[in-house]
């Protein structure tokens, strides 16, 4: 009996190992941390990919995911708030910049994306809080100083916005759009010939609006007494913005592993 009994123990013993085993082979392995890292920059990678070819729904899932491998990676929530902007959903892509910033104060991208939707909802002021920010982290940004300049001169603070597209210019002299705009600064600040000037140079470079802007000043003559009306209306319609995407590519952070100190025995 004794005999039976230890070949049924053996017996036991060797059929749940097997069961154990098949169980531990069954169970999904663990991801490490730079797996899961490495996993978010790819579905980072992809999520840019469907903004660029306009697949904004694509993209938000995208960096969706990748935000749900790794929640501290900025650049995601930048780029999905860029994507949410572009379906108008504002509220949305604020929650994304404000996210970003509480993560990276130190990210340009993300006050200018910020200051493009207060712009959009006519909030001026916080508009050029936030690219006079992004100008303060990046002195050449052409970029802040265009957009910073399209909101002066919403506020009606033409020598403002002149200042800022000067600059803009003298970074970057192939923005057409920034001629177009300096144009109609110039218009309202009645400096005619520097706003045909200006407009001249952006309908040369492919620029619609300032062709049309160029063929109103022209026939306008000289300068009337309603000329700040006009200039406002003109003003309305050559405005744009740049949006700034993140192309950086986001890196995995490795945790600082703390160097205990040796105590004064082991001196």
């Amino acid at each position: 009996m004794r005999m039976i009994a230890i070949a049924l123990l053996a017996g036991c013993l060797l059929l749940c190992s097997g069961i154990a085993s098949q169980v531990r082979a069954e169970e999904p392995q663990r991801e490490s941390e730079s797996q899961r890292m490495s996993r978010a920059s790819e579905w980072f990678d992809r999520g840019y990919g469907h903004y660029k070819r306009g697949e904004l729904d694509l993209a938000i899932a995208t960096y969706t995911k990748a935000i749900e491998l790794n929640p501290d990676l900025v650049q995601a929530y930048v780029n999905r708030g860029l994507a949410y902007a572009g379906q108008g959903q504002s509220s949305r892509a604020l929650d994304d910049y404000n996210k970003a910033e509480g993560l990276d104060k130190t990210s340009a991208a993300v006050y200018i994306n910020r200051g493009h939707i207060y712009f959009t909802l006519g909030q001026y002021d916080r508009a050029i809080k936030d690219y006079t920010d992004a100008i303060a982290l990046r002195r050449n940004d052409a970029m802040a100083y265009y957009n910073r300049g399209a909101a002066y001169s919403k506020i009606g603070k033409p020598r403002k916005a002149l200042d800022d597209l000067n600059v803009s210019l003298a970074i970057d002299r192939k923005n057409s759009e920034a001629y177009n705009n300096r144009g109609a600064v110039y218009y309202a600040l009645g400096d005619i010939q520097s706003s045909i000037n200006d407009f001249k140079k952006a309908c040369d470079m492919g620029i619609a609006v300032a062709c049309s802007n160029l063929r109103t000043v022209s026939e306008g003559g000289p300068v009337k007494r309603d000329l700040r009306n006009h200039s406002a209306s003109l003003w309305t319609t050559v405005v744009t913005l740049k949006p700034a995407v993140d192309r950086s590519h986001p890196k995995p952070k490795h945790k600082k592993i703390k160097k205990k100190k040796r105590s004064s025995k082991q001196k």
